[in-house]
């Protein structure tokens, strides 16, 4: 099992720049990372327009003590396979990503039915048992699992619309099993092959870090 005691702790404490208890910040910057981490939705067979994300932090995670690395990442990424994000070198436990605001999915089911969503998301949390090196190496950030986006699980294959806002999104089931997805389920992968993309079999040698189970 992966160690989730105090992950939901660390996912906080790592973006909100708290300060320990002898005055010294516990958060620190780094810069000059040298390898990469693209986004994008897990494979569905609706169409989806990928999103662009506004970023407020990323950060990664210490295997000793959980402390907090902050590093630079853009101010808005968009989930799409190619726009990059680019990772601090070293051997981390976990990775933080949080959301300024509400991820905004646009669905096309293959009956004609379409969705609309404003998901609320708050921040993608990673972790790992045994650390991993983010050094040299390509890595590919699936969002939710397969299936996730299909027409069915929207409830859509009627060829029916459905549009929630961010505000209505608590109370609204489908809203918050995709919220959970993309929080809980989401997975990193090497991109063994440096092709850009990943590949059935990457899928299935399983994300060097994973989301916390649902």
């Amino acid at each position: 099992m992966r160690p989730q005691t105090n992950l939901v702790a660390l996912a906080g404490y790592a973006l909100c720049g708290c300060v320990s208890g002898d005055g010294k910040d516990d958060i620190i910057v780094v810069g000059n990372p040298p390898s990469s981490m693209v986004a994008a939705l897990a494979p569905s067979t609706s169409s989806t327009t990928p999103p662009v994300v506004p970023i407020a932090q990323a950060a990664v995670l210490d295997c000793e003590d959980g402390a907090s690395t902050l590093f630079e990442a853009p101010t808005s990424w968009t989930w799409d396979g190619e726009d990059e994000l680019t990772l601090p070198e070293g051997d981390w436990c976990g990775l933080v990503i949080s959301v300024e605001d509400s991820v905004v999915l646009e669905v096309q089911g293959e009956s004609g039915g379409e969705a609309a969503l404003e998901v609320p998301v708050y921040r993608v949390v990673l972790s790992t048992e045994d650390a991993a090196s983010l050094a040299d190496l390509g890595w590919w950030l699936e969002v939710g699992t397969p299936g996730f986006l299909d027409e069915d699980r929207l409830g859509i294959e009627d060829g029916s619309s459905l549009t929630v806002r961010s505000s209505e999104c608590a109370s609204t089931t489908v809203c918050v099993a995709v919220m959970d997805e993309i929080e809980h389920a989401s997975g990193l992968y090497e991109d063994r092959d440096g092709d850009g993309a990943l590949s059935d079999s990457e899928r299935e040698s399983g994300a060097r870090m994973a989301g916390e189970d649902l």
